[in-house]
């Protein structure tokens, strides 16, 4: 496996965040991903760039959320600081050992902690070159429901370091969904139907990006924000999702003028809640996207893979990407998904843009 991570770190370091000789690189991730970050930083170096690498060890997460106290959540300290406003480049590897690790933790500890660093995650949003990833790991396949074998294979197929150059798929990808991103830039409404789901929204001037690798690894999606106050009818979304530690299955959302006014969900409906109570923007959409890699066919709970399913949507509850021309702040981004590869359907302004979870118009299956 030595030449596929070394294909994956070029590919994330090259590719999806393009570091240059003089930039300052984060690096966060554990032991378990140790022969990747270890890629990752050679090659850094090899650029004449810096590599910053912060390595969590297991527990560590859980430990802060358990003993930290007020001064550690009520405001980042310096080394969060310097990520914020020095990075040029950020690389955050999923390696957990238990994805169920903060299942205990108080909710209210969580939303503490990311109060106090809105500031710092919106100018990395806007600002830094950040990327998102995963290493398999035996935690990541058992959420799966695969071996690690399984699962590695799933993985390396998925971002494409199969291939020996992978940039190139990525760019291929990148072209056709570009194609997506011209129909809907002209679209104002759009409408999403399933047999439990009928809700509108406007999505006027506001901007798709093409999720194309360079922010997430796998990428595979387009994305805007919805007028902030548009957002009216009910959806459900039927893929579980994992949030902190915890398993949030068959949530169901109504909205009124943009606003959640009833929700409910088969299992977490407690904490589905309580990230509804987080702050102003927490019961608004700050994301709309449209899942378009067909080479994710099944959810895994991990959120990072599952979004970008061909044939899904998902809706981010709270904190929009200002680049999309959102207004909706908030200390959380909890994206949720629905399948629609079941009599599901797309629809902008009266225009069927996917059918059953077929795309109409542009050829995404490769």
């Amino acid at each position: 496996m030595d030449s596929i991570w070394k294909r994956y770190a070029r590919l994330l370091v090259d590719y999806s965040v393009s570091v240059q000789a003089g930039e300052y690189v984060v690096v966060n991730s554990t032991p378990k991903a140790q022969e990747l970050v270890l890629e990752i930083y050679q090659h850094i170096l090899e650029l004449e760039a810096f590599p910053v690498v912060n390595i969590a060890l297991p527990g560590m997460l859980e430990s802060y959320f358990k003993y930290g106290q007020d001064l550690h959540f009520d405001a980042p300290n310096e080394f969060e600081k310097f990520v914020g406003k020095r990075a040029d480049a950020l690389i955050n590897i999923g390696a957990p050992e238990n994805t169920r690790s903060l299942s205990s933790i108080d909710p209210l500890r969580q939303r503490q902690h990311a109060i106090a660093r809105q500031e710092i995650q919106a100018h990395i949003l806007g600002n830094v070159k950040w990327m998102a990833c995963q290493f398999p790991t035996d935690a990541l396949a058992q959420e799966a429901g695969m071996s690690l074998r399984d699962y590695t294979d799933f993985l390396v197929k998925a971002v494409g370091i199969e291939h020996d150059k992978p940039n190139e798929i990525w760019n291929e990808r990148g072209q056709r969904q570009a194609e997506l991103v011209t129909r809907l830039t002209k679209a104002d409404k759009l409408e999403i139907r399933s047999e439990h789901t009928n809700l509108t929204m406007h999505v006027k001037n506001r901007i798709w990006i093409n999720d194309d690798g360079r922010r997430n690894m796998p990428g595979g999606e387009v994305f805007s924000a919805p007028i902030e106050d548009s957002v009216n009818g009910t959806v459900y979304f039927d893929i579980p999702a994992i949030a902190q530690g915890r398993e949030v299955r068959g949530v169901k959302l109504e909205f009124k003028d943009g606003l959640v006014v009833n929700a409910s969900a088969e299992i977490g409906e407690a904490y589905l809640h309580k990230m509804l109570e987080t702050d102003a923007g927490s019961k608004r959409l700050g994301e709309v996207g449209i899942g378009t890699n067909y080479g994710i066919a099944r959810a895994t709970g991990s959120i990072l893979f599952d979004e970008k399913m061909g044939g899904t949507i998902h809706l981010a509850l709270g904190r929009t990407y200002t680049q999309s021309g959102g207004l909706n702040q908030s200390a959380i981004h909890w994206d949720l998904i629905a399948d629609l590869r079941n009599g599901g359907q797309l629809i902008a302004d009266n225009e069927i843009i996917q059918d059953n979870g077929k795309f109409t118009g542009v050829d995404l299956e490769f």
